[in-house]
């Protein structure tokens, strides 16, 4: 499949992440950039409770039951909206000129990501070769096979050995609509969600928080979605990591939400949300954004933190000026311990004792790690030199104006958590960086939430000494003159600067996951799998169950061609009939126990693949009995090609005495 065949399902990802939501913001009386910013974090709230709401209806996941909740929601949000219009009116809307400026803007920025995209990916429909694709793609197919795609059912996969629990599914339910809206495979779905959330959704969640923080300054929207996409951390290392598809998503929202806590505190300047409006839609933000990942809620409340105090200190300041000393104190101490209790209690809670548990081994000293914080550099990635002078620049000026100080505190906070995760990792610092899976690449993704707003103000600065200091400006055309088109130019400088806004960095990034890997130890899906996917999908009936090891990559390879695994990820507890046919399975001809087991889960099929992923990990161990059979006679060898094997289960218990 070429990428101009998937331009129709890139449009419809990028259609389903911003419209539902965007028609949900103009009903709740939000307009220009304050709609479109905070438009992919209702999009995914929307979709995840539709998927909610439908499972607990009874109703099967589709395209139509989004469009209805979503058609219902606006209408409930437009006559909330008139009903509160003297308290909440809607947002006046930027000018026009603004608002164009910040159109043009995007575009370069989505042209920048589909390049970084494509050379990264390979082909639309390529497979990603990592652990956590296993469990992503299995999850659209379970979605696509079950009919639901609940966040509050999805965790098991339908496995019956295990409770339904949440799971944060908005990534899985966007994909699984765009397979339902276009008819394409789980892999192409998959990868053009990827893009628009990269190239579509954070530079406009960005262009929010820089519009709150900056206000009606077209100079600074016109480079923000550039600088967006420019940065490694973010959006393109959780691309080649993981693979982190909702963390990818979860995180693109967070400046959005951020931008939404600037008006709460009442730190934006010419406010596009309006306080009372983002204090109401408080909910509506912090839902939608755990929805998609509660990583990014944690990262939300850290960088949140520093606003939240700043305007608890002037409320607390304010009272002491009007003679309410003690009530001031009370408010700051009582509100600084709800805080630390709040800390304590979720360190501590059971629901996340796993994901604390992870231990990454630190593999640097702390001071390289700050080094790298502040060369944008994380992980052993190349430092990205031209950025970080203006992020630096950003951050000496952040400091002298007092109103954007709270940045300085944000980036130095991750810079902290950064080099505790990836220096240190002890078990005294999880208690910080637990709720990330003490895992540097996860927090370092924060990063860039923080320097990009620091780099559009080093632009900014460097804009202002150009026109101040450059006396050949009085002889250049007045347009040539204006702040806009100079940051224009200085963005156009960095091209040279940073070879390519770092794309080639970028897209060595994303090929490490999709191209890139070890033949011998890192692909689950190798190029003799890939190839015999058609024969595959002919020969296996739709409502096939097929017995697989989901460490040869065949749980990937079923999951493309839409078709249900026994096994559907690595790393699930199965129960007992599953570990008996992952034990035993190949003595079906003469083990009576086999045959009731593959009776009771309805597995017809076998299927074999190359072991070429991770073979030092002992898990794969778990399924000896997924092999060639051991006697002849339970099994039909259907289709095979070299080591691939696809057996059907239709003789079962043939050879065995008791029969």
């Amino acid at each position: 499949m070429s990428w101009f065949e998937a331009i129709p399902a890139a449009l419809v990802a990028a259609a389903w992440l911003i419209g539902p939501g965007v028609a949900l913001a103009y009903a709740l009386g939000l307009r220009g950039l304050g709609a479109w910013g905070l438009g992919p974090t209702l999009s995914v709230l929307l979709i995840s409770f539709s998927a909610v709401l439908a499972q607990k209806a009874g109703v099967k996941w589709a395209v139509l039951p989004v469009l209805v909740i979503t058609a219902v929601t606006c209408l409930l949000a437009v006559a909330l909206s008139f009903l509160f219009r003297r308290i909440a009116p809607p947002r006046s809307n930027d000018p026009i000129r603004t608002q164009w400026v910040a159109a043009a803007a995007v575009v370069p920025a989505v042209l920048i990501g589909a390049y970084v995209a494509i050379r990264g990916m390979g082909a639309p429909d390529q497979l990603n070769q990592t652990f956590d694709a296993i469990y992503h793609y299995s999850a659209v197919n379970y979605i696509l096979e079950s009919g639901s795609a609940s966040s509050l059912t999805l965790a098991p996969l339908g496995n019956p050995a295990l409770p339904t629990g949440f799971y944060p599914g908005a990534w899985h339910g966007v994909t699984s609509l765009v397979v339902l809206s276009t008819g394409t495979s789980i892999a192409v779905a998959a990868n053009v969600v990827a893009w628009a959330i990269a190239a579509v959704v954070w530079p406009l969640s960005m262009l929010l928080l820089v519009r709150q923080l900056v206000g009606r300054n077209t100079a600074a929207i016109a480079i923000t979605p550039v600088l967006a996409v420019t940065f490694t951390a973010f959006p393109w290392a959780l691309l080649g990591f993981g693979v982190l598809w909702p963390n990818l998503l979860g995180l693109a929202l967070v400046p959005a939400g951020l931008g939404a806590v600037l008006a709460a505190t009442s730190l934006a300047k010419e406010d596009i949300l309006g306080r009372r409006r983002s204090l109401t839609m408080a909910a509506l933000v912090l839902v939608g954004t755990g929805f998609a990942h509660p990583n990014a809620l944690f990262s939300l409340a850290v960088l949140a933190l520093f606003p939240f105090l700043i305007a608890l200190f002037r409320w607390g300041r304010k009272l002491h000026g009007d003679g309410r000393t003690w009530q001031g104190v009370g408010l700051v101490g009582g509100t600084l311990a709800v805080l630390f209790g709040l800390w304590v209690v979720v360190s501590r809670l059971p629901a996340f004792k796993p994901v604390r548990e992870m231990y990454w081994p630190p593999f640097e000293t702390p001071s390289r790690a700050v080094g790298e914080a502040l060369l944008n550099s994380p992980n052993g990635k190349p430092a990205l030199w031209a950025l970080s002078i203006l992020t630096i620049v950003g951050l000496v000026l952040a400091w002298r104006l007092k109103e954007h100080r709270w940045l300085v505190g944000a980036f130095a906070a991750v810079t902290f958590l950064y080099t505790l995760a990836a220096a240190i990792n002890r078990p005294d610092t999880r208690k910080f960086t637990g709720v990330w899976y003490n895992d540097s690449f996860r927090i370092a993704a924060i990063a860039p939430i923080v320097a990009v707003p620091l780099a559009v103000i080093g632009v900014l600065f460097i804009t202002a000494k150009i026109a101040e200091r450059a006396p050949l400006l009085a002889k250049a055309p007045a347009l040539l003159r204006t702040p806009t088109a100079l940051a224009i130019i200085v963005l156009v400088a960095l091209l040279p600067l940073s070879r390519g806004y770092y794309a080639g960095t970028n897209i060595t990034t994303v090929r490490g996951s999709y191209l890139d890997t070890n033949p011998e130890t890192g692909v689950l899906v190798d190029q003799s799998e890939l190839a015999f996917l058609g024969k595959l999908d002919q020969v296996l009936p739709k409502d096939a169950v097929v017995v697989n090891d989901p460490w040869d990559g065949s749980a990937v390879m079923l999951a493309d061609i839409r078709r249900k695994a026994v096994f559907p990820h690595a790393d699930l507890p199965w129960g007992d009939d599953q570990r008996y046919l992952a034990e035993h399975l190949a003595d079906a001809a003469t083990d009576p126990k086999v045959c009731a087991a593959a009776d009771r889960l309805g597995a017809d099929y076998m299927l074999l693949a190359n072991k070429t992923f991770w073979p030092w990990d002992n898990r794969r161990k778990r399924y000896p009995g997924i092999t060639d059979p051991t006697t002849p006679g339970a099994f039909e060898l259907v289709a095979s090609s070299g080591t691939i094997k696809l057996y059907k289960l239709d003789r079962c218990g043939s050879a065995s005495p008791s029969r």
